[in-house]
């Protein structure tokens, strides 16, 4: 519940009015995630405790990948993270595929 009311605050919709459209966003009813494999790589990075996008979200996205990552940082609470804790992940697996 938590996720609808954080996003539909930042549509600028009602709790209702969001839940009404939120089925049209969601990847899963696209068929997009689920049902594809991907040869693409797919890196995931969030918390533990992320209201906005929960681990078993992530889960589903790297999932479709056939090398998908994700990545638990467990030393931030909450959805987004300051830049000097994302980007040395981003950059390290990025250098690491370039190998």
């Amino acid at each position: 519940m938590l996720n609808q009311v954080v996003l539909a605050d930042r549509t600028g919709l009602s709790i209702n009015e969001f839940a009404e459209v939120a089925p049209e966003y969601s990847l899963e009813n696209q068929r997009m995630l689920g049902t594809k494999q991907t040869s693409v790589d797919i890196m995931s990075i969030g918390t533990s405790t992320d209201p906005v996008a929960p681990l078993s979200d992530a889960e589903l996205v790297t999932s479709a990948s056939d090398n998908g990552v994700n990545v638990i940082v467990a030393s931030e609470v909450g959805h987004g993270m300051p830049r000097s804790v994302v980007l040395p992940l981003i950059s390290g697996y990025i250098v690491d595929k370039l190998k």
